[in-house]
């Protein structure tokens, strides 16, 4: 909760945004987020001529998330940066008072669309993958296929 009176009133022209805001448990259920740190919001407030406020600040963290081959945990550090204008008719779901602004759950949901849709954890690919009767190829492997149809005509065209 942030509170915003001074600029109502005209006292002060900006708002400096220093916080540190904590996640709980109830956050990351329906998300791949296994786990979060405290995020550190930095940035301003400003009235505008309007009556307007604009909203810039940067959030930074880190979440755990599961690897995309493993399933290990992975540590993700991301750095969001939110310029935005808060005007009474607000569709971007900024909960806003008369004298106070909540950026918790806006945070949130931006946040939320920081989750890549895959990551690997650096030693994903250092194991051998296999199982009964396939495996994992990696980069630069030669494929050797013993029921190959067309072996016959490589043979031919390899004698011509």
């Amino acid at each position: 909760m942030i509170d915003i009176s001074l600029l109502n009133s005209n006292t002060v022209d900006k708002i400096v945004i220093n916080e540190i805001i904590n996640y709980d448990d109830s956050y990351l259920k329906n998300t791949d987020i296994k786990e979060i740190t405290e995020v550190k919001v930095l940035g301003e407030i400003k009235k505008l001529d309007t009556g307007d406020l604009e909203l810039n600040i940067e959030a930074t963290g880190t979440m755990t998330l599961p690897c995309s081959v493993t399933l290990k945990p992975v540590k993700y550090l991301f750095n969001i940066k939110i310029d935005e204008i808060i005007d009474d008719i607000d569709e971007n779901n900024l909960k806003k008072d008369v004298n106070t602004l909540e950026l918790k759950s806006y945070l949130w949901e931006n946040i939320v669309v920081e989750i890549p849709l895959r990551i690997v954890s650096s030693d994903a690919y250092e194991k051998e993958y296999k199982g009964d009767g396939w495996q994992l190829i990696k980069d630069g492997e030669k494929i050797s296929n013993k029921n190959n149809p067309f072996e016959k005509l490589n043979q031919l065209l390899d004698k011509e």
